[in-house]
């Protein structure tokens, strides 16, 4: 029987071909889909972008390092070469990237204009079997203080709908514009202090079958008897939190990014809202007060990523 059995394993694997090419080109898509969706993907991101092309590299690979395993990436009307840059993440398929072509008139406008895209991205998470989904800027970097990586870290969240995690703003630190050899991490080091008032905002990392319909790009509606905790397990319900906890996990929020970017399109962007010019400039000067240095533990492995020196 043994010296036989390579033969009746040769049959059936020709066996199990010729079965599988009987099938028509929808039927093995459909066939190639429901394989797919059985991998669960234990980490994805959504994020809206206009006009950030040179920020999104960094961005991606500073998030892969902590665990993410998919991109869901909205396009809104950016004239950048933001395409040439997530081209070879759409190839390796590891990013889904959808145009968003919607214009906003103000910051209500925008709030709609992203809760939608989020809305479209939750669809595409459940239909992806996605755990856990972030509701992210690409100006916001998401990273564990204690744990090398996000999705060990998240293990410690399995029974709640969602994690709620603090900003820490950053400011443009007196950078002109990031030199082309250093990361955005390494030279974006001043921010606000710790308790500054807008670092009680939130951003959810929450499980997709958990939550009903976003309405709020801080934090979703989350089904009966599913709710959000801080990384202390404290429920929270708002977008904000009565204090700012970012022992555990922290998101970097590099507001401004640098001078160039923050003269050039923040501040543009802005006063097409509406917000006066004077009040950035107040923020920015409430950001860039304090050093910090906590993300730098991950710059190396970053850096290989970006075939830095």
């Amino acid at each position: 029987m043994k010296k036989h059995l390579p033969f009746i394993l040769l049959f059936f694997l020709s066996f199990n071909s010729l079965f599988y090419f009987c099938y028509s080109q929808e039927e093995k898509e459909l066939l190639k889909a429901k394989v797919k969706k059985l991998k669960k993907v234990e980490l994805a991101i959504c994020c809206i972008f206009r006009n950030e092309a040179r920020f999104l590299k960094e961005w991606i690979e500073f998030h892969r390092l902590m665990g993410v395993e998919h991109f869901y990436l909205y396009n809104n009307l950016s004239t950048d070469n933001y395409l040439s840059i997530l081209e070879p993440y759409i190839k390796k398929k590891i990013l889904t990237l959808t145009e968003w072509p919607y214009e906003s008139l103000n910051g209500n406008d925008w709030n709609d204009i992203q809760c939608n895209a989020y809305q479209d991205a939750l669809a595409k998470a459940k239909n992806a079997n996605v755990k856990w989904l972030a509701m992210l800027d690409c100006d916001e970097y998401l990273f564990p203080v204690k744990e090398k990586n996000l999705v060990d870290f998240l293990k410690n969240y399995k029974n709640f709908g969602g994690l709620v995690v603090n900003w820490q703003f950053f400011g443009t630190s007196f950078t002109p514009i990031i030199p082309n050899n250093k990361t955005l991490i390494e030279t974006l080091r001043f921010k606000a202090p710790k308790d500054y008032q807008e670092n009680r905002y939130v951003k959810t990392i929450f499980q997709p079958k958990a939550v009903i319909e976003i309405k709020d790009p801080h934090i979703p509606k989350f089904k009966p008897n599913c709710y959000a905790v801080n990384s202390k397990k404290m429920r929270i319900r708002n977008s904000s939190t009565p204090e700012v906890v970012i022992d555990d996990i922290r998101i970097n929020h590099y507001w401004s990014r640098d001078e160039e970017f923050f003269y050039n399109v923040k501040c543009a962007r802005r006063q097409k809202w509406q917000e006066g010019f004077d009040g950035q400039l107040a923020r920015l000067a409430s950001i860039n007060q304090v050093e910090d240095f906590e993300i730098l533990k991950f710059l190396p492995q970053l850096k290989v990523k970006l075939g830095f020196p």
